[in-house]
């Protein structure tokens, strides 16, 4: 799974509906989230990282703890959720997503699934 930055932003397309189109990848370093970014399956996501208005994320993806969202945020099925989960406005959840999951060391799922952080 590729790592990325913030600034590996920059070099990530935008889509006809101007969102900018995020691969699936490792975000764990990412701590700030543009608006109107559209995640692919199965991101991987650390701590106490912000995420502002419009953010679309596709299917299974992680999240750390103290993790905040903001208003229009849409998830579609399976993501999961740290402890201290802050969502502002707006937001539609998928099927299967769980809150307050437990992370061990090095952001990896102790609930059986290894995100390969």
């Amino acid at each position: 799974m590729l790592k990325y930055i913030d600034d590996s932003f920059k070099t990530f397309s935008t889509n006809p509906e101007g969102y900018l189109v995020c691969p699936t990848g490792n975000y764990t370093n990412v701590k700030l989230v543009a608006e109107k970014c559209v995640f692919d399956s199965d991101c991987v996501f650390g701590d106490d990282v912000t995420f502002l208005k419009g953010c679309v994320f596709s299917y299974r993806c992680f999240f750390g703890e103290d993790v905040s969202f903001s208003d229009s945020t849409h998830f579609l099925q399976g993501c999961k959720f740290g402890k201290g989960a802050e969502f502002k406005g707006l937001c539609e959840f998928g099927p299967r997503c769980e809150f307050g999951v437990e992370y061990g060391a090095n952001n990896k799922v102790i609930n059986g699934v290894t995100n390969n952080g």
